[in-house]
C-alpha cells in the first residue's frame, strides 16, 4: 500500500497503523468490508506550544468496497478520512526547558494530565452531553510506547461559514446545560477520570495556572517594561491608540488575587475548560449540532467559566476582531 506522507515528518510514524490495522478500522467505520489501496497523510497546522500535542494529521484512506449483501451499498471505490492526533508525555514537550527552574519543571511534569483527552472519552463523557452536543468517534488508539498515544478520530468537515450570533447563543446554552449536569456533587461525576478529583496542593487549577503562568511567568516581564520597548510592541500600541495599556495590565494583575478569591466562592462545576469556538466544531453535515473536542481544565471551575473562552477564543487566535 503506497504511502504519501510529508518529507521530514518522522512523528507520524509513532501514530501510524499497519495495513491490517487500517483495513480493520476502516471497514468498521464504513460498516462494510473495505480493502485499502492507498492512504494520503497531510499535516494540520496547530499551536506548537501545546504541551500535550506532538502532531496533527488528516489521513484519507482510499480503497475498494466489497458488495454488501442485502444492503443498498454497492461495490466500488471508496474513501474515508481520519483526524489523527499524537499526544506526548510532558517530558517530551520542547517548551519544558522554558520553565524557570527545575522545581517548576518537576511540578509541571508530575501534574500535567497529558492523556486527558483519551481519559475523558473513555469515561463516557459522550453520554453526559446534552442533546445537540456530541464527541467525535474514536476509531483506534495507537500506543507505540509509554510516552505517546496516537488517537484516530473521525475527520469532521466543518461548516465553512463563520460563527454568527445564533451560533454563540446555542453554544452558550449547551455549555450551560452541560455545566448544570456536571455541577459539584452530581452523580454523573463519579465516572470522571481520577485527575478530575485530584486537587492540586495550590488549590484550584485556575489558581494554579494563574499564579504559575501569569503572576510568576508573564507579570515580571510586564513590570520590566523591556517588552514594550520592542519596535513591534511600540508600533502596536500606537496603532491601537491605547498607550495606557501597559499600566492598565499591571493594574489588572494587582487585582488578580482578589478575583481568584471571588471565583473560588462561586458555585463550582466540571466545565469544558477550554470552550473556544476552535474546540466546538460545527459540522457541515449536521446543522444544529456542536462536536466537542480538546477538553481543558479537568477539575472543578467556577460556574460560567466556559463563557469567557467562548467569547474571546477566536479573537485570541487572531481569527476575529476583539469586541469592546
Amino acid at each position: 500500500m503506497p504511502e504519501q506522507h510529508p518529507q521530514g515528518d518522522q512523528l507520524f510514524g509513532l501514530a501510524s497503523l499497519t495495513p491490517a490495522e487500517l483495513e480493520e478500522i476502516t471497514s468498521t467505520a464504513a460498516g462494510r468490508a473495505i480493502r485499502p489501496t492507498s492512504r494520503r497523510v497531510t499535516p494540520i497546522p496547530y499551536d506548537w506550544g501545546s504541551p500535550a500535542t506532538a502532531g496533527l494529521w488528516q489521513v484519507v484512506v482510499s480503497g475498494q468496497a466489497a458488495q454488501a449483501s442485502g444492503r443498498d451499498a454497492q461495490a466500488g471505490p471508496v474513501s474515508y478520512a481520519y483526524f489523527v492526533k499524537l499526544l506526548r508525555h510532558p517530558l517530551r514537550w520542547p517548551g519544558l526547558a522554558q520553565l524557570p527552574d527545575q522545581a517548576s519543571r518537576d511540578e509541571f511534569v508530575g501534574y500535567f494530565p497529558w492523556r486527558f483527552e483519551l481519559d475523558m472519552y473513555e469515561s463516557g463523557i459522550g453520554d453526559v452531553l446534552p442533546a445537540g452536543m456530541r464527541t467525535p468517534r474514536l476509531h483506534h488508539v495507537k500506543r507505540p510506547d509509554g510516552d505517546h498515544l496516537g488517537l484516530w478520530w473521525e475527520f469532521v468537515p466543518e461548516r465553512p461559514a463563520p460563527w454568527d450570533l445564533d451560533d454563540y447563543r446555542r453554544a452558550a446554552f449547551l455549555l450551560g446545560r452541560l455545566a448544570a449536569r456536571r455541577r459539584d456533587g452530581a452523580d454523573v461525576n463519579r465516572l470522571l477520570p481520577q485527575i478530575c478529583r485530584q486537587a492540586h496542593p495550590s488549590g484550584s487549577p485556575l489558581r494554579f495556572f494563574t499564579e504559575r503562568r501569569v503572576l510568576r511567568g508573564v507579570l515580571p516581564a510586564l513590570r520590566a517594561r523591556q517588552i514594550w520597548e520592542h519596535p513591534l510592541a511600540t508600533a502596536a500600541l500606537r496603532q491601537s491608540g491605547d498607550m495606557a495599556l501597559p499600566a492598565d495590565m499591571l493594574a489588572l494583575a494587582g487585582r488578580l488575587p482578589r478575583v481568584l478569591d471571588m471565583l473560588d466562592g462561586l458555585p463550582q462545576t466540571y466545565a469544558h475548560g477550554d470552550a473556544s469556538p476552535q474546540n466546538l466544531m460545527l459540522p457541515a453535515s449536521e446543522p444544529g449540532t456542536v462536536i466537542v473536542i480538546d477538553w481543558g481544565f479537568g477539575t472543578l471551575l467556577p460556574v460560567g467559566f466556559d463563557l469567557g473562552q467562548l467569547l474571546v477564543g477566536l479573537a485570541h487566535a487572531g481569527k476575529s476582531a476583539a469586541c469592546n
